[in-house]
């Protein structure tokens, strides 16, 4: 058989790998979500490029022994593109412009490659490269598929001709130098299109961005490109593959089974007698490879557990990559999953089934019990929380807060609005009675009651004060390495391994623990204090199988039929109860109580009520009962008002987007709405006054991200929105001097 797109489909995971580290940075850079992944500072840019490299690297090797042994394992040869759908690629990248200029240069490569002329792709490459950067238009498509279906078919005409080439160019050992050369730019070029998206969203000058960039490059050629190589052709290498063998030849004669010699072609070849003669010298390139992406990943994961054990503040040479951030973590996981899915695919193509059917049993695996997710509880103490009333008493004014998710943003002006709020005036931290947080508001909030939960009052005013920059640091890295390190390898093994107290949750909580102070801490240990030195803290989450709204309160909680609260069976830890409320989609995971009688999920609070309004005025309406104190409530909203996705004309196919993006935007909106109405009819019946301090942007701060990382700028957005909220800090003060 011999068909292009048939290769293209043996190569779909080097393909889908290589893919993965071209697209990545001009997608992140349009989704506000994946945007902030390309932060990170001259040493966090350098690691991150090379493991992008590690990816590019063994998405080549995978590929390579697929198109070696390709005609002898699958019975295909490869045969290039016609000049129609050559001149189609060419048409995308006269498109798209800018970074179509690498694409076309990379496809003019890959076509001119395969005639044997490392002379030609050279030349064709560049010239590519050249003639598509100032292409970006329907004109620019049209002269990208002329040249392209020409190129095409000049080289398929005369491709004897180039063959030649290299040898009146260059001597044997020059030939290999060039030939490395194009492979490393060749096939790492994904990382130039990646980088030029991460420097422009870091801004770090031009410097940073030489640094960030030169070094990774070198460092990148030497150890991915190079070193294997080298490697491959020592000494020692040359012994292993003898030696191997040397033992399979006169250990096994394997080849009398004519299915043994089937299932190992394109693994081995066989002798006449059966026995085994020699593994296919392409394997043992892999195997290499397979050993330093391995290397690659215990030193990066062993280097990044030294640095989160011991705090931010750990100290570590410029050499060692304990600054990895999270997108390097994510390209290493791309390379190991890249060399798992090209060996499964090598091993079942032959038999032509899918890699969809190991991947069920994968799935299976992941599906049993001992792969659950849990958290830490114990008992209960049967006195231990007074009530709401209770908490109320004796007051005739008093302040209660609901704070919004919305990420590490919401963290951050959470904590920045309760921090600056204490600082303006003393009598505000004694006022506040409550606080009902969620997701990212109920991290932030949790930063400020640490502060406040301290017993000398000197360091807990400096606690409050640094709050809000406790609670901006970045969690995006300690996600993606116990994900990468913990919960990856958990997978794969299965039923075998147990991921109690060793996942990505767990790894999140230990930071939030140590940054915040709070190891060891439970919500019954801030129990003692609520009604005296601490408010009620009340995280909100969410029962996946049921739907209903969970509460992990520091005070009682009134008996609702929709309501469940969890502490009034379960203690937690505090950095528990914030993460829970916190389980941000697919980056923490849903969980269960860590007991033998089975109990729901929680999730993100933010899937019932993103505002907190619902369990504080629950809460509030309990506690008031009888008594009539002026209230103040104070809501916390992250983001400026959603002004509706902007109107364009549409297609037939916005039919098929149209009911998931309609329930998106009436989840948002009717949580909104709910609320309002929720605080209107309650203000009918209550003395209550609400003020909202809503982070409504400003010059250069109008699309705050939600997300786990912020980036400098966007720190500051958060400290310079305060400064101009003088409204809402004004009406603070007026109420605490009962006027």
């Amino acid at each position: 058989m011999h068909s292009f797109w048939a290769y293209v489909y043996l190569l779909r995971v080097p393909l889908l790998t290589w893919l993965s580290v071209l697209l990545f940075g001009p997608v992140a850079a349009e989704v506000d979500l994946l945007r902030n992944l390309l932060l990170g500072d001259e040493r966090s840019l350098a690691w991150a490029f090379l493991a992008a490299f590690l990816a590019c690297r063994c998405a080549q090797a995978a590929a390579n022994n697929i198109v070696q042994y390709g005609h002898e394992r699958f019975g295909m040869s490869f045969r290039r593109p016609g000049p129609l759908l050559f001149g189609a690629a060419g048409a995308v990248a006269g498109a798209m412009g800018g970074v179509g200029s690498l694409i076309a240069g990379f496809c003019a490569t890959a076509f001119a490659i395969s005639t044997g002329s490392r002379a030609l792709a050279l030349s064709s490459g560049f010239v590519a490269l050249l003639l598509f950067i100032p292409l970006e238009s329907w004109w620019g498509a049209m002269a990208g598929f002329a040249l392209f279906a020409v190129f095409a078919w000049a080289i398929d005409r005369y491709e004897t001709a180039f063959t030649s080439l290299d040898h009146e160019m260059w001597t044997h050992r020059e030939r290999t130098q060039v030939e490395a050369a194009m492979e490393f730019f060749l096939f790492a070029s994904p990382v130039f299109v990646l980088g030029f998206y991460m420097l422009l969203q870091s801004q770090l000058g031009v410097r940073g961005e030489l640094l960030s960039m030169v070094a990774p490059v070198a460092a990148g050629s030497l150890l991915f490109w190079l070193l294997p190589a080298a490697i491959g052709r020592s000494n020692f290498a040359r012994a292993l593959q003898d030696g191997v063998d040397r033992k399979l030849r006169d250990g096994f004669r394997l080849g009398r089974w004519p299915w043994i010699r089937s299932a190992a072609a394109g693994f081995a070849a066989f002798d006449e007698s059966g026995r085994i003669a020699e593994v296919k010298p392409g394997h043992w390139a892999l195997i290499f490879v397979n050993a330093l992406a391995l290397t690659w990943f215990f030193g990066m994961s062993v280097a990044k557990a030294t640095v989160l054990q011991g705090g931010e503040a750990a100290a570590a040479p410029w050499w060692w990559p304990a600054s990895a951030p999270a997108l390097a973590f994510v390209f290493l996981a791309a390379a190991i999953l890249c060399l798992i899915g090209s060996f499964l695919t090598f091993v079942f193509d032959r038999y032509r089934l899918p890699l969809l059917a190991p991947l069920a049993v994968f799935i299976w695996m992941g599906s049993t019990p001992e792969t659950d997710y849990v958290f830490p509880v114990r008992p209960q103490e049967s006195t231990g929380r007074i009530s709401p009333r209770e908490v109320l008493a004796g007051r005739d004014r008093v302040i209660v807060v609901a704070a919004a998710g919305g990420g590490v943003q919401a963290a951050g002006w959470t904590a920045r609005v309760l921090s600056g709020l204490a600082q303006d005036t003393t009598d505000f931290a004694k006022s506040v009675r409550a606080i009902s947080a969620v997701s990212g508001g109920a991290v932030g909030s949790m930063y400020y009651l640490a502060a406040q939960a301290e017993a000398d009052e000197v360091r807990r005013k400096h606690l409050t004060e640094e709050a809000w920059q406790r609670a901006v640091l970045p969690s995006l890295d300690v996600f993606a390495w116990a994900l990468v390190t913990r919960d990856l390898p958990s997978a794969l093994a299965g039923p075998l391994a147990r991921l109690r107290g060793g996942d990505r949750a767990a790894a999140f909580e230990d930071q939030l623990a140590r940054r915040a102070g709070l190891e060891g801490v439970w919500l019954s240990d801030w129990t003692k204090k609520t009604g005296g030195s601490l408010p009620a803290a009340i995280f909100n989450a969410f029962e996946v199988e049921t739907g209903r709204p969970v509460v992990l309160a520091t005070s009682t909680f009134p008996k609702r039929r929709n309501f469940v609260d969890l502490t009034a069976v379960y203690d937690v830890p505090v950095v528990t109860a914030a993460r829970l409320s916190s389980s941000f989609a697919f980056v923490s995971p849903v969980a269960r109580p860590d007991t033998p009688q089975l109990a729901p999920h929680l999730a993100d609070g933010g899937y019932f009520d993103n505002y907190g309004l619902a369990a504080l005025l629950e809460w509030l309406q309990d506690g008031i009962h009888g008594t009539e104190p002026k209230v103040l409530l104070i809501q916390i909203v992250s983001f400026p008002e959603d002004e509706g996705s902007e109107l364009s004309p549409r297609g037939w196919g916005y039919q098929l987007s149209a009911p998931l993006i309609g329930i998106a935007n009436m989840r948002s909106m009717s949580q909104g709405v709910r609320g309002e109405t929720e605080v209107k009819l309650l203000g009918k019946v209550l003395n209550l006054q609400v003020v909202e301090f809503r982070f409504d942007g400003g010059e250069g701060c109008q699309k705050p991200p939600l997300s786990w990382d912020l980036s400098r700028s966007e720190v500051a957005c958060l400290d310079s929105v305060w400064e101009n909220q003088r409204k809402g800090r004004r009406a603070v003060e007026t109420f605490l001097a009962g006027q």
